[in-house]
């Protein structure tokens, strides 16, 4: 599996998610500045942790310079994630809103 959300990218094996960043290499970095490369953020166990992880890493990377900011951008990236899960793949990630929909 490999999904693309942002810069960042989910990778999977047979037993664990990967989450990575898209980085550039510095100045600093003679032979190789300004390449892409892969900047591995964690490993994690199930889709669920791994989330938490993206979450994490986009609050922490973030330039936002209020509460509202930080919202919205975290708001985009979850949107970026809903549009690239398969709900049939991972559907413990959608059960919430199926759910609130049977409640109404």
């Amino acid at each position: 599996m490999e999904i693309k959300i942002g810069k960042f990218t989910i990778t999977s094996d047979a037993t664990q998610f990967v989450l990575s960043y898209d980085a550039v290499k510095s100045e600093k970095s003679k032979d190789h500045a300004g390449e892409v490369f892969k900047d591995f953020c964690g490993y994690y166990t199930d889709m669920t942790a791994c989330l938490t992880g993206l979450h994490n890493h986009l609050c922490r990377r973030s330039d936002a310079t209020s509460i509202q900011e930080l919202i919205k951008e975290i708001q985009e990236y979850k949107a970026l994630v809903l549009n690239n899960i398969n709900p049939d793949e991972f559907p413990c990630l959608f059960k919430r809103k199926k759910k609130v929909a049977e409640m109404s």
